[in-house]
């Protein structure tokens, strides 16, 4: 292991460039250990000749094969019928339309259906991943990426993560680095403050060390680059983090481990768990990820084997490996300027792929863990900056040397946001159609009965049948996750007994299939924004809470309002059909559901959406919090240290 001696004042010390030493002689980072990072060519291939690639057995193509398929035949199974019973006095143009958009939309659902399912098979055969003692011990530098963020939350959760690590025997070393882009001077000397307190208190076998950029060139990309092109050297891996992960001393083992198994893996993936909120929105979210997220991860994995996807923490990676093959280019945008890949990650993924190297993702790894936004309103804002990010994917996965896998993924991370402007174009045509009766929005404009057009016979026939297939297909999953859990006493006693788990179920499927169509208006919004040159600000998240006024939540949620109050009036009219009456219903209440997913239900109970993370709080979670609030509470009276930012 490394041996870490509390930093002290360095009496008779010359400061050197590459000791980061501040006017006191704190010592706040390493020796530099350079690290070339060239900038990756999407128009050409690359190997890299550090690792040679293991062919993809059959049996991974059979899955990937079977997971697709189905969903390809199912699809085609359904539009067929369809088309056959409108064809019946000829397919017209906008019949022909309404097909093709039930075939985009349907085959979505059906892949990630069949994928859930294949994830429930392997959870009940009972696959899980046995680490095997590693021949290699590894160097692992911990990387804590921040950005204007809370200093006691993110000094809080390194500290706790030191303190598990200190009582774990292993054969790796590991060194932690808080990499500050933050731009806030109040906040930097909260940092500095915070960093002086951790090396005070902490007497253990890992260094930690801080370093700041003066600009946060290039946001997350260029603050990891920096770090490899500086110390990168060094290490063997670096081990990912965000600035509210947590993950406990045998995660990071059992992670390390992995790597280390196999010289081919380039990049290993855990599945975060969501912890960590108290608004009635939060609360719905980490219930629905720790009671159905099993079975779609296990799922996902499965197909996907060594082509998987890096979702930007929480997963370490070879640091040679990563330096040699992901250093992103810039993209030019439509007036030629250079701008950034924002989403960055699945890029990484699939150009360590190209390269030769494995990239997995490993569900069943000790639970790591991340915060997710607390409202309604900051999922959006969130939801906005990843689907700009996502947009560029569509021009990246032509790269050159990509594996198909990786394409794939690439090209089903920007389908996740286009559903939605999809989705959208099944309510309007609905709304234009009218009634069966012959009158409507579209009988009006045409001058003709909308029965010319589409067959109502066949809409009113097989419409009911078409809805609950689709509402089957998206909540199965779910039920099947529940009824995994309610099978069980193990399972379901830290979710609160079973009546609270049925209770919560019910309400998460309510709450769910609410805001979807709230959801779909504004991915269809920010699709709009991109395709006209809007630019999202890539700011820091709103992590601990956020209460907005009934003011501001109007602003946000007019679009919605206003949707919903022109089809509730057509239905009242009799222009346009009942069918459309729940998603009316959810885009009324907008206002009303935004405002509500802000409550603060633990306030209230700590039953209801309870999960075993907090009926049963993980060490790593209460070492955390206890670190947390000892960091916030310490009254900080050092001097400025005059630490020179990089």
């Amino acid at each position: 292991m490394n041996s870490f001696t509390p930093i002290h004042p360095l009496q008779g010390t010359v400061r050197r460039a590459d000791e980061s030493l501040d006017m006191t002689g704190q010592v706040w980072m390493p020796p530099r250990s350079p690290l070339s990072m060239p900038t990756q060519d999407f128009s050409s291939t690359f190997v890299d000749t550090q690792v040679t690639a293991p062919h993809t057995p059959v049996r991974i193509w059979l899955r990937r094969g079977v997971t697709l398929g189905t969903a390809v035949v199912a699809t085609v199974g359904v539009v067929s019928w369809l088309a056959v019973m409108l064809a019946g006095d000829g397919l017209t143009g906008l019949e022909a339309l309404w097909l093709s958009l039930i075939f985009a939309t349907f085959l979505w659902i059906a892949f990630t259906f069949v994928s859930a399912c294949l994830g429930m098979i392997v959870a009940f055969q009972g696959e899980k991943a046995q680490p095997q003692t590693p021949h290699t011990a590894l160097n692992v530098a911990v990387l804590s990426p921040i950005y204007n963020e809370s200093p006691s939350h993110v000094f809080g959760n390194v500290a706790a993560m030191l303190e598990q690590l200190h009582k774990v025997q292993s054969p790796h070393s590991y060194s932690f680095f808080l990499l500050s882009d933050t731009q806030d001077p109040d906040i930097a000397l909260l940092e500095e403050e915070a960093m002086l307190h951790l090396r005070a208190q902490m007497r253990f076998d890992f260094p930690i060390y801080y370093r700041r950029r003066r600009a946060n060139t290039d946001r997350k990309t260029g603050n990891l680059a920096h770090w490899i092109q500086n110390w990168g050297g060094s290490y063997d891996a670096m081990l990912v983090f965000d600035a509210d992960s947590l993950m406990s001393a045998n995660g990071i083992q059992q992670l390390t481990d992995t790597l280390a198994i196999d010289p081919t893996l380039g990049l290993v993936q855990t599945c975060p768990r969501l912890f960590g909120s108290d608004t009635l929105f939060g609360t719905m979210q980490q219930f629905s990820s720790a009671a159905f997220g099993l079975f779609p991860a296990l799922g996902e994995a499965f197909w996907s084997d060594r082509e998987a996807n890096y979702h930007g923490h929480n997963a370490i990676m070879r640091t040679a490996a990563f330096a040699a093959c992901a250093g992103l280019p810039y993209l030019k945008d439509r007036k030629g300027n250079d701008t950034l890949i924002f989403s960055h990650d699945f890029v990484e993924a699939s150009l360590l792929r190209r390269a030769g190297w494995g990239v997995r993702m490993v569900p069943t790894l000790d639970p790591t863990y991340e915060e997710t936004p607390t409202t309604l309103i900051d999922y959006i804002l969130r939801d906005r900056r990843w689907c700009q990010g996502n947009m560029q994917h569509l021009r990246i996965m032509w790269s050159r040397g990509f594996h198909a896998v990786s394409r794939f993924h690439l090209g089903q991370n920007a389908l996740t946001y286009l559903m939605s402007p999809l989705w959208f174009s099944l309510v309007i045509i609905g709304a234009i159609l009218g009634t069966s009766n012959g009158g409507g929005i579209l009988a009006f404009v045409a001058g003709a009965p909308a029965s010319e057009f589409i067959s109502f016979a066949v809409l009113q026939s097989s419409g009911l049948w078409l809805l609950a297939i689709v509402y089957a297909l998206l909540i199965a999953p779910k039920l099947a996750g529940a009824a995994r859990i309610l099978a069980r006493d193990r399972f379901v006693k830290p979710f609160k007994g079973r009546m609270i788990f049925t209770i919560g179920t019910v309400l998460e499927l309510i709450g769910s299939m609410a805001i979807a169509p709230i959801l779909m208006v504004q991915q269809t919004k920010a699709i709009i924004g991109i395709l006209i040159g809007k630019h999202e600000v890539w700011g820091p998240q709103k992590r601990y809470g956020a209460r907005y006024g009934i003011v501001t939540v109007l602003r946000f949620h007019w679009i919605e309002t206003l949707l919903g109050a022109v089809l509730s009036m057509g239905m009242i009219g009799g222009v346009v059909s009942l069918w459309l009456l729940p998603i009316a219903v959810s885009l009324v209440g907008a206002v009303g559901l935004s405002l509500l997913s802000g409550y603060n239900l633990r306030a209230k109970t700590k039953a209801l959406f309870a999960t075993p993370f907090e009926t049963d709080v993980p060490g790593i979670v209460a070492l955390a919090q206890t670190h947390q609030a000892k960091i916030a509470n310490t009254p900080f009276h050092l001097p400025p240290t005059q630490m020179a930012a990089e």
